[in-house]
């Protein structure tokens, strides 16, 4: 499980924008135009274009640029090639008429231009739903959640989000909770994008009832989800737990056996995450790449930590980012990101 996990995150990391052409220096992509080396959480990556940005082939000369990706209403190219920017929006073409990003037939401009959809307002967990205007149901952000009234408490496992609230809120599945992340594909991505989704409850968050944690090797102990086994330890994902693994020991073979997650360890082929060429026939404990190597313990990245991608700065936050070679805590722009989304949801809700 750990192991498919690190997989589609360093696969979602460097995403479609890329030549795949690996890297470990800029210079390495310098024949192919605009493309930088693009790294997740080791220190090699592939040519690509910054996320923001997506790349187009100009022919031999110029090969690669990068053009920037436009949402609704903003100036494109019709060519499809780029040069005044290309639509990123989903559903979404750059009109002829007026070059300008417009939403296909039947789709409206929502998040700010940043999406079409098919239902305006498009709303996911956490948003207040109404019969009155979108039939109670809610979109699907990653986890289905349903319409719940606000009256109580509990409906339907709806307290994580309408717990108490005025208005009837669209609630992610019991197990899950709202999260506002960044998005972390390279490609067809806004710079500094968030979006809800609903995402499972993990160790150590916060629970009301045992059912709140979906494992069931974890239970609800003082409104936190925590091993059922006070022994046990968490695994890499916090999705799990079972006795503890340490430091380079083998892995994978004994089903209620975990590496150590809450000392930064995760199972993994071969010398380690940024193997390339793993060796698939061993799997021991290493540290993942939200730590570093400190002799037999591994150490949790920080903030003003050295970081070769993202994924090196998720110990921090889930929407921690790397800049410059260091991890910055993106903390502060998702609480006025949710600020945003909350009043963007008002006003629409008044219109």
């Amino acid at each position: 499980m750990e192991q498919i996990l690190i997989a589609l995150l360093a696969v979602c990391a460097l995403n479609a924008v890329s030549s795949h052409r690996l890297c470990k220096f800029d210079s390495d992509c310098d024949n192919l135009g605009d493309l930088i080396c693009m790294k997740s959480g080791c220190d090699h990556g592939v040519c690509g274009c910054s996320r923001g940005k997506a790349a187009r082939f100009y022919g031999s000369e110029k090969n690669f640029l990068c053009v920037d990706i436009k949402k609704i209403g903003e100036s494109c190219s019709t060519d499809g090639l780029g040069p005044l920017g290309v639509c990123g929006a989903s559903n979404s073409y750059c009109n002829s008429e007026t070059n300008r990003c417009d939403c296909n037939s039947g789709y409206v401009s929502v998040w700010g231009g940043e999406r079409c959809a098919n239902s305006n307002p498009e709303v996911g967990p956490s948003g207040t739903c109404s019969s009155s205007f979108d039939g109670g149901s809610c979109n699907n952000f990653g986890g289905s959640s349903t319409c719940q009234s606000g009256s109580s408490p509990y409906s339907s496992y709806g307290y994580g989000n309408g717990f108490l609230s005025m208005y009837p809120s669209c609630s992610c599945p019991q197990g899950y909770r709202t999260n506002l992340r960044n998005d972390v594909s390279l490609s067809l991505g806004f710079h500094g994008k968030k979006y809800p989704t609903c995402e499972p409850i993990l160790h150590d968050e916060l629970c009301i009832v045992d059912a709140d944690c979906l494992s069931p090797t974890m239970v609800c102990r003082n409104n936190k989800c925590a091993c059922d086994n006070t022994t046990h330890v968490p695994d890499y994902s916090k999705m799990n737990c079972g006795v503890a693994v340490g430091k380079d020991i083998d892995c994978g073979a004994v089903s209620d056996e975990v590496c150590d997650g809450s000392s930064g360890l995760v199972c993994l082929h071969g010398t380690g995450f940024c193997d390339i060429n793993p060796n698939m026939t061993i799997s021991k404990c290493r540290c993942g790449p939200t730590h570093t190597e400190s002799g037999s313990s591994c150490t949790e990245i920080g903030t003003g930590g050295t970081c070769y991608g993202d994924m090196n700065c998720k110990a921090i936050s889930k929407n921690a980012i790397c800049v410059d070679g260091a991890c910055q805590d993106g903390a502060m722009t998702v609480v006025f990101n949710m600020a945003l989304l909350c009043l963007t949801l008002a006003v629409t809700l008044q219109m």
